[in-house]
């Protein structure tokens, strides 16, 4: 594979992504911009010490779907998680949690 095909290879990936996502399909996992702080390097050519900038970089998160497909102990543990779970289980409702009543001071 020439150098050129390896660069190019993630950036074309990132494209089908983007289509897909747009296109409504569910992806394969998502992408997020993530910040790396500034640091010191080393050059080991020269022995130096260097300063390498902050930087944004993208950072992927698979789904469960990649994570399957790529881990057969995932796919496993998944569905033997699925087959655990009682079917008629009750769900807690999804909202705010309680608080407690303010308690209010006489006058």
């Amino acid at each position: 594979m020439a150098i050129y095909e390896f660069k190019e290879q993630p950036i074309a990936q990132l494209r089908q992504y983007c289509e897909a996502r747009a296109k409504g399909k569910k992806p394969a996992g998502t992408f997020k911009q993530v910040a790396r702080a500034a640091r010191t390097g080393f050059n080991p050519q020269a022995g130096t010490k260097i300063k390498i900038a902050a930087s944004k970089v993208p950072k992927f998160t698979p789904g469960t779907a990649f994570k399957a497909a790529v881990d057969a102990k995932f796919a496993k543990r998944k569905a033997d998680k699925a087959a655990a779970a009682p079917k008629n289980a009750v769900k807690k409702p999804v909202g705010k949690k309680a608080t407690k009543p303010a308690l209010h001071k006489a006058a």
